[in-house]
This record gives structure tokens, sequence and C-alpha cells, in this order.
């Protein structure tokens, strides 16, 4: 699969996994690595609490620098090297604050549910009560189940999804294989001096397949 994968041009792959399954021990013998947390939140039916009543807008193409802003003050470097935002079609809902953006959700909708995952500003006040308002108005969810996902870096919203009437799944392992490893060039090329120094040249990428081929056999064996 990882050499399949890596001919298309992809430089890593990803899984979310049962922290408690065969699979994560599985996946961690064959070099994937833990790069966040995360617990998927189930709401069936309607947010229940009491309701703040402030606006949220669909996403539009000038929102794009105010949500990429809270997003490189949210998720960590290490994150977001992985999962970099996307430079446009963002599909989900944004809310201001002072002209700020301070909270997005962003949302994938499927057949038998809704995915949604919110990037939230520390400083964002009441927002269990902002969270009723927006699921229970949220148009087009007809019967369908939301599947809330709150990462290791935003626990804190933990507390205010719980207490709209979610059920928690169980904590997973984000995950991450790289397919990819640096190497150093023969050639070296001369750069411009800058301060009198010289800057070293950086070193490309080149994909591997043999090592990942190897590796995934394991699996393959004991599946």
């Amino acid at each position: 699969m990882a050499v399949q994968i890596g001919s298309l041009g992809a430089y890593h792959i990803l899984a979310d996994v049962d922290e408690s399954s065969q699979v994560y021990h599985l996946l961690r013998r064959v070099g994937f690595a833990i790069y966040a947390r995360q617990r998927t939140w189930r709401l069936e039916g309607q947010a229940s609490g009491e309701a703040d009543a402030v606006t949220w807008s669909a996403c539009k193409s000038s929102d794009v620098i105010g949500i990429r802003s809270l997003y490189c003050n949210v998720v960590p470097g290490l994150v977001q090297q992985v999962e970099p935002l996307p430079k446009k079609n963002l599909k989900g809902f944004v809310q201001y604050k002072k002209g700020d953006i301070s909270a997005y959700v962003e949302l994938k909708h499927g057949r038998y549910g809704i995915w949604a995952q919110p990037y939230v500003h520390p400083d964002a006040e009441n927002f269990s009560l902002q969270l009723v308002h927006f699921l229970n108005s949220l148009p087009g969810r007809r019967n369908r189940p939301l599947y809330i996902c709150v990462r290791s870096y935003q626990s804190w919203l933990e507390s205010a999804v719980e207490a709209i009437g979610a059920q928690p799944g169980p904590q997973q392992a984000v995950m991450v294989r790289h397919l990819t490893v640096a190497n150093r060039v023969k050639q070296t090329y001369p750069l411009p001096a800058i301060n009198g120094k010289h800057v070293e040249p950086t070193a490309p990428v080149v994909q591997f397949e043999e090592a990942c081929h190897l590796e995934l056999s394991d699996i393959e064996k004991q599946s």
C-alpha cells in the first residue's frame, strides 16, 4: 500500500487508531508515529442546553486569511507540517469577535453523518452556548448524527461538547507514516554570501519504496 501511494506522489499516510487496538501496535512497528490525539463525540438529535444566538456564517473567500491566522495560533507546528490548511475551498462556518475570526468549524458531509472539527481561540467565552446555537441551526443536517472531533491540543473543548449531550468515543492516536527521507545532494552549488557567510544548500526529499514494502509485509502476514 505504501509503495502504491508513494508512486502517486504522496508524502505520508495518516491513520486514526484506537490506542487499545492491536492495529495500533502493528502500525507502531512499521514506522507510524503519533503526532496528535483526539476523541470523537457523537450527537444524536438536537444539542441540549442554553443557546447564545451569536452569528455564524458560511466560509467565504474573504475569510481565508482570518481562518489561516486562527489555525496557526491554535494548531501546533508539528500538526501543521502534516495537515496544512487548504489554500481554498474551505467548507464550514466561522464566527467573528471584534473583527477577527474567533472560531472556525470545518464540516464534512456524508450520507450517514456530518463530521465537525472545531478550531476555537482560547479567548472564546461561553463557547458551549454558542455551539448549541450553531449545531441546532446547522442547515441541511436532517436526521443525520453529528461527529465532533476534539483534538488533544484543544482538549478544553471536551467539557463544552459534553455539556450539549454528545457521547464520547474512545481516545484515538492520530498517526503518520512518512514516505520520504532526506537525502543530501552529491553535487553542491555556490550560493551568494549573506552577511559574509555562505548558506548551506538544503537537502532534497526522495521517496523510498523498498523499506516501506518490507515493513508493511509484516502487517499483511498477521492480517
